[in-house]
Order: structure tokens, then sequence, then C-alpha cells
């Protein structure tokens, strides 16, 4: 056998049929009512714009724990250790933002108007507010095999954060930044045999396709804390 052969995806390494686009889908759902959004209800942000495709930007610092070098010399670097780390969705701009996206992308639930302002709302106009939500970014790959894999990112808790707006497909679209958070609960559903495979941060799961509606109906109703 050669070094090829023993290569375990050797065969399907160049084929044309795992060429896939990946779709994106967001929800986010606010810890606490927001106005007439319901605490704990689901929200999808609607489409986007072709060449968009999300992942979290993580940064992280790290620090070297080192030795002295028994034979003199430089330091010797055992390891490098992580100290601080933290992740973020940038510029998540949906095209077709419903009025439950427009209403969080103000940053601050809306109070009633009366009399001649009837059917409007006033909001307080802050700086660096942030809802604090639960959201899961679904990314799927086309494909006609019902085990084809697709994968979730589940995140407890995420901070909406008013972005500005952009122009995507000549349009003004509101923007969003949104700074994955820490939270410190336990999975509730058929999920806690998951848990020690989730950090504070979420996870991501990888489901066969005919298995995804029900793996979104059990973490659509993880992290809530009433």
């Amino acid at each position: 056998m050669t070094f090829t052969e023993s290569v375990i995806n050797n065969a399907t390494a160049e084929s044309i049929a795992n060429l896939s686009r990946e779709g994106n889908t967001i929800y986010v759902s606010p810890v606490e009512a927001f106005g007439t959004i319901a605490a704990n209800s689901w929200i999808r942000l609607g489409y986007f714009a072709p060449g968009d495709n999300f992942y979290p930007t993580t940064n992280t610092s790290t620090e070297q724990v080192k030795a002295q070098n028994p034979d003199g010399g430089p330091d010797i670097v055992l390891a490098e250790e992580t100290t601080e780390a933290s992740a973020v969705y940038e510029n998540v701009a949906p095209l077709t933002p419903s009025s439950e996206i427009l209403a969080l992308h103000t940053g601050a639930p809306g109070t009633p108007m009366t009399g001649a302002f009837a059917g409007g709302t006033i909001s307080p106009f802050t700086i660096g507010s942030s809802i604090l939500a639960r959201m899961m970014v679904v990314k799927k790959r086309a494909g006609a095999s019902a085990t084809r894999p697709q994968k979730v990112f589940w995140h407890p808790r995420v901070g909406l954060q008013n972005a500005g707006t952009t122009q995507k497909e000549n349009k003004d679209v509101p923007q969003f930044r949104i700074p994955v958070l820490a939270w410190n609960g336990t999975f509730k559903t058929d999920l806690s045999a998951y848990e020690a495979a989730k950090t504070s941060l979420g996870a991501v799961f990888t489901i066969p396709d005919d298995k995804l509606d029900a793996l979104l109906l059990a973490l659509a109703d993880e992290g809530i804390t009433t």
C-alpha cells in the first residue's frame, strides 16, 4: 500500500459532489420581555446578502510558562496558556428585518405614545446598550441526502448591540454586533446527557439533516432561567 492509499478520505477528497454553498439562518431570543416581544420567544433575523457567512471572531491572550534551562542559555518554554478569550459575531445585517428585528435594533424597548402621536413609540437613546438574549446560528449545506451533516452554533447568552446600518444589495439595512457571553446554567431537556460536551459559551452541533428540526426544538427550551 502506498501512503496516498492509506489516507482515509483519499477516495472522496476531490469529489465534485462535496462542492456546496452554505446558507445561514440566525434565531435570537431575548431573555427578558422587550416591548411587545415576550421573554424567551424566538425571532428569525431574516434573509442575508449572498456573500454573508457567519462565524464568531475569536480573540485570545496567551502567556508562556517558562522554565530555567538546566544547561544555561535561554529559558525553555514548557507551555502556552490561554489567559483570556472572547468571541463575537461581527456585522450581522439582515436584508429583510421584520418589525421585531427593527425594534431590537433600537436597543431599548419603546414606550407607546398616545393622542396626536398614537401608534408611535419613544425609546431612550443610549450608547453601548446591549440586549441579553439566546442565539442559534444554523448553517446548512445543500444536498439531497437526509443524512448530510448540518451545523448549529448554540449560545445560551449573547448581547445584541446596535452597530448602525450598512449597505447590502443597494439597500440600507440594520447591523448588529453580537458578542458571545458566558452562562453558568445546565442543559434541562434530553440534552442533559451531553452536559460535559458544552462550555459556558455554548456548543457546536453537527447533526444529520433529518434530525435538525428535533435538535432546534430541544435547544429552543434550553438556556431559560425562569
